[in-house]
């Protein structure tokens, strides 16, 4: 037969703290003929007494005392796990994006964004890899790429297209010099070792592949 009276085992629990039914009530702002009532249908229930009656209040029967033993800790991993629920639903969204898109695109997004969501906590935590995101607590990543990352889900942002950019000193040699002659003496800036964004360039370009002479990696520290 299923169990059904858990107000009652509350109850119970209470009544047992105090020892007393007077101090039980105060505490669930009850009377003590309430409390009793629910003692009473509770035991019933149970098939068995919970408490001695005494002059000067009660003390917990043989049984009852395995029951309150059990009981205490049920209601104690459910207290818990409760409070691990709202901790969760308070709990801020960790946003990973790199030192370079967190001052140009994301500030001015902020107000806003906040504005939308007021009940949202956002962390930002800078990032310059794409590593393990849960194990670095990051809940969501912004980043600059292809979108070739792989055990992740993938959403376009916006389109971000890239094109090279130089000194006027340089465009101008371009008056006496072929384009390809130009990139093959320069000496090529990248962000990440790994970065094929150049022979990507020149090959939309419809320019030749080329050995670089030469090649500078400025990666934006954290």
């Amino acid at each position: 037969m299923r169990f059904k009276h858990y107000e009652g085992l509350r109850t119970f629990c209470v009544v047992a703290r105090h020892g007393r039914i007077s101090s039980a009530a105060e505490e669930l702002n009850l009377t003590k003929g309430a409390v009793s009532h629910q003692l009473k249908a509770l035991e019933a229930e149970l098939g068995f007494d919970v408490f001695d009656r005494q002059p000067r209040g009660v003390r917990t029967t043989p049984k009852g005392q395995h029951l309150l033993h059990t009981a205490r800790s049920a209601f104690d991993m459910l207290d818990r796990q409760i409070g691990n629920l709202r901790e969760e639903q308070r709990r801020a969204v960790t946003l990973g994006l790199s030192t370079y898109l967190a001052p140009r695109w994301l500030s001015s997004h902020l107000t806003s964004f906040i504005q939308a969501y007021p009940g949202l906590r956002l962390h930002i935590q800078p990032m310059v890899d794409l590593f393990d995101l849960k194990r670095e607590g990051i809940d969501v990543a912004i980043r600059w790429g292809k979108g070739d990352w792989n055990d992740m889900l993938i959403v376009p942002l916006f389109g971000c297209p890239a094109f090279p950019v130089a000194a006027p000193r340089i465009c101008d040699r371009l008056r006496d010099e072929s384009i390809e002659d130009l990139i093959a003496d320069l000496t090529l800036l990248d962000d990440t070792d790994e970065s094929t964004v150049w022979p990507e360039w020149l090959n939309a370009a419809e320019l030749p592949a080329f050995a670089r002479r030469a090649s500078l990696t400025i990666r934006l520290a954290q």
